[in-house]
């Protein structure tokens, strides 16, 4: 049987990971490919397309300067890896919320 991602699934990862579906580099394609690679797994895929923001960002110079401001990727790096991070773990735990506040959803 082979996997197809639902339109639910989607839209959580697009939710977890700010990407708009009108935005150009992350096509429901794309994300239906990992979706497809992680067998499901949202905070998976999630993770994986966090973790290659990061990349996209270490690729950048440290700063840069436009009309009068300066700006630095190094947090928006840091950032980056850290939702990779917060994903994954979310992951590794079977797919469940982890939230002490919430009750324990199952995927």
């Amino acid at each position: 049987m082979t996997y197809t991602p639902s339109a639910s699934e989607i839209t959580r990862v697009r939710l977890m990971t700010g990407e708009s579906a009108e935005d150009s580099s992350w096509t429901t394609q794309r994300i239906c490919q990992i979706l497809t690679i992680r067998n499901g797994d949202v905070y998976a895929a999630a993770a994986d397309i966090w973790s290659y923001k990061a990349a996209e960002m270490a690729a950048n110079p440290d700063k840069f300067s436009v009309d009068g401001g300066t700006y630095e990727f190094t947090e928006a790096y840091q950032r980056c890896l850290a939702e990779a991070a917060r994903c994954q773990t979310m992951s590794s735990a079977g797919g469940m919320i982890i939230d002490p506040t919430l009750e324990r959803i199952e995927e």
